[in-house]
């Protein structure tokens, strides 16, 4: 069996392929905007109009989809960091522990 790594390495894994939110609130908002959509597709009306429309919200998502990776990116590197200092902070002998709770 693979490790998580090797599957990450060689492309088996990826994060965001079968990631379905599970915020309601996602889920709401994602409705509200399919309707404002719906009621903006109407008004518009011309083709000429609606295919200037789609290809502004094609750009929207490709936007949206990298400050979405570079988040993570950033999380990611955070969370290794945060993992790092964890792991080489200096944590006080038995010795010092036992000298802290001595009274004089």
């Amino acid at each position: 069996m693979k490790t998580l790594l090797q599957k990450l390495y060689s492309g088996e894994l990826d994060p965001t392929k079968y990631y379905v939110p599970k915020n309601i609130e996602f889920w709401k908002q994602d409705e509200a905007v399919n309707n404002i959509l719906k009621k903006w597709a109407k008004k518009i009306g011309q083709e000429e109009q609606l295919d200037l429309f789609d290809e502004m919200l094609s750009i929207y998502t490709r936007m949206s989809a990298i400050e979405s990776e570079e988040m993570f990116q950033h999380g990611f590197n955070l969370a290794v960091k945060l993992m790092s200092e964890a792991y080489s902070a200096k944590l006080p002998s038995e010795a010092d522990l036992t000298y802290a709770n001595k009274t004089y």
